[in-house]
């Protein structure tokens, strides 16, 4: 059984992305998923996509992070995604 992957959107620099990329770390001591971290300066169309709304993070195709994260919203997200994975 494959673990979930969140895609990560992020570009050098960004603070923002720093602190959520820390708390969503933080839950994979917690939750078993893989973080994929995409850089969008290195795509025109992610950059037209994202532009300055980043981090977004995805999980499945949904987002499930925008500008800073939520723990209380990623928890739920992220138990009711590990809870899928068991079934």
């Amino acid at each position: 059984m494959n673990s979930p992957r969140i895609d990560f959107y992020t570009r050098k620099g960004c603070h923002l992305c720093k602190e959520a990329l820390e708390v969503l770390r933080d839950f994979q001591r917690e939750f078993d998923f893989e973080i994929q971290l995409i850089d969008i300066s290195g795509s025109t169309d992610l950059t037209q996509l994202y532009g300055n709304d980043i981090p977004v993070a995805t999980l499945d195709g949904r987002k499930i992070l925008k500008h800073r994260a939520d723990r209380k919203l990623l928890r739920r997200v992220l138990a009711e995604a590990s809870i899928q994975n068991l079934g």
